[in-house]
């Protein structure tokens, strides 16, 4: 049985620790069959992080390194932009360089996170 001390603990484990992300499907044909296609799924989870565990695998082997940006608009939805390089050290200096703190006007939003992968390896992460 759990205790109260326990459930606190747990909930605040995730808070602190747990990402999530949210996906909307919209009344649409193709929308509905990939809704319904994932819920046919025996484990939701597990089969969208084999994807994109196999997406970055085949990124890593075509163009090297990945440097994904996450930022957080006016809606508080996650945007994700990613650059690829084929080189170690411009890779690091294109992370290094960007600036979670700078603002652009042309894209008012809060920059989250900036993540710099090959394949499947966590090479750097800083997030705000």
């Amino acid at each position: 049985m759990v205790t109260e001390a326990q459930k606190r603990a747990n909930a605040a484990y995730r808070k602190k620790s747990v990402k999530q992300l949210t996906m909307r499907f919209y009344p649409s044909d193709e929308d509905e069959a990939m809704y319904a296609w994932l819920k046919s799924q025996e484990n939701t989870t597990e089969y969208l992080k084999a994807l994109v565990r196999a997406d970055m695998e085949s990124r890593r082997e075509e163009e090297g390194y990945l440097l994904i940006i996450t930022a957080i608009d006016d809606e508080r939805e996650e945007i994700i932009k990613e650059t690829a390089f084929s080189a170690k050290a411009e890779a690091r200096a294109a992370y290094e360089a960007f600036d979670l703190d700078f603002f652009d006007p042309e894209h008012p939003m809060m920059w989250h996170a900036k993540t710099l992968v090959r394949g499947t390896e966590l090479l750097e992460f800083e997030e705000q």
